[in-house]
């Protein structure tokens, strides 16, 4: 089934936002096992993205679930959502994209950044709770 009118209207009123700013913009679809009747809309929405212009990354292909080594059975809390294991895996592999398309600089313990240390910091203890909570 195709994409309905109303969500075809929100996609292209976010393409046009994303027109109107000037930003790489790089759309991404998190790794899900996708329902094959939601399979039609979702390569709409990746073809008229890319389209447009803007580079789409795809984690729900074979190839991307291998390369990031998900595991269906154990890395999702539900049908559509990765876990705290699932979510490490998939930024890792959205990290190493940006590291091999971008400059990026690496900005930790810079005092600037002081900020987004923290919340790593943070992040690390949440992440080890929840290991725990999982028997990891």
């Amino acid at each position: 089934e195709p994409l309905t009118k109303g969500m075809q209207e929100c996609l292209d009123d976010f393409l046009d936002y994303c027109d109107s700013i000037s930003a790489d913009v790089v759309f991404t679809l998190s790794p899900f096992p996708v329902p094959e009747g939601d399979m039609k809309q979702l390569n709409q929405a990746i073809k008229t993205v890319s389209d447009r212009g803007y580079r789409f990354i795809n984690c729900c292909t074979q190839e991307a679930a291998e390369a990031m080594d998900i595991d269906w059975k154990h890395d999702f809390y539900d049908t559509r959502h990765v876990n705290i294991q699932g979510a490490e895996k998939f930024t890792d592999y959205i990290v190493d994209w940006i590291e091999k398309e971008y400059d990026v600089e690496d900005h930790r313990g810079d005092p600037a950044y002081n900020s987004w240390d923290d919340a790593y910091d943070a992040y690390m203890d949440f992440s080890e709770e929840k290991r725990k909570q999982m028997g990891l």
